[in-house]
């Protein structure tokens, strides 16, 4: 009895971590929104590019209602390194898809709510 409580418990763990998959922090690099892939810089300074999937959730845009696209984060990106702020910090959700990591989520990092009603 004990042993399959035991194996019950371990086979839902294992596909609940395998159904949220990895998070990924980092700085975004660069921004190619006709291939739809993401160039992240992690903490270990090593760049990685990332496939996005066409239904990636994306952060709402200043209004609150709409989702932003890659090109408008493409155009934010520019922006930041523009005003010398440097890049913008993200955290995404992957998937492995075809044997490659897919970013399923992303996630402004950092980002204040303070900062968000003024």
């Amino acid at each position: 009895m004990f042993r399959k409580l035991a194996g019950t418990a371990a086979l839902a763990a294992f596909l609940c971590a395998t159904a949220y998959g990895a998070e990924v922090a980092g700085k975004i690099v660069k921004v190619d929104d006709a291939g739809n892939k993401i160039t992240l810089k992690g903490k270990d300074d090593k760049e990685t590019e990332f496939a996005v999937a066409k239904d990636c959730k994306m952060p709402k845009g200043k209004d609150g209602e709409k989702e932003i696209t890659l090109k408008t984060l493409a155009k934010l990106l520019d922006r930041a390194k523009y005003k010398g702020k440097g890049n913008l910090t993200i955290k995404a959700t992957t998937e492995k898809k075809d044997g490659k990591e897919v970013i399923t989520k992303i996630e402004f990092d950092g980002r204040k709510k303070a900062d968000k009603d003024k």
